[in-house]
């Protein structure tokens, strides 16, 4: 198989809870995205409570 090959082929299959993040894993999420942010010069934004999201 080629590269190009697996990149048609390719497809993921994702699974989400109805369940909440905790407050402890965001905070950790919010941290590691604002390092991130600053190392490069980024804007990216995690977005909690947005029922629309997956829709």
């Amino acid at each position: 198989m080629t590269i190009q090959e697996a990149i048609k082929a390719r497809h993921s299959v994702r699974a989400y809870k109805e369940q909440p993040l905790s407050a402890d894993v965001v905070k950790v999420l919010e941290e590691e995205i604002a390092s991130v942010n600053r190392q490069g010069n980024l804007h990216i934004q995690i977005i909690l409570d947005e029922p629309k999201a997956f829709q």
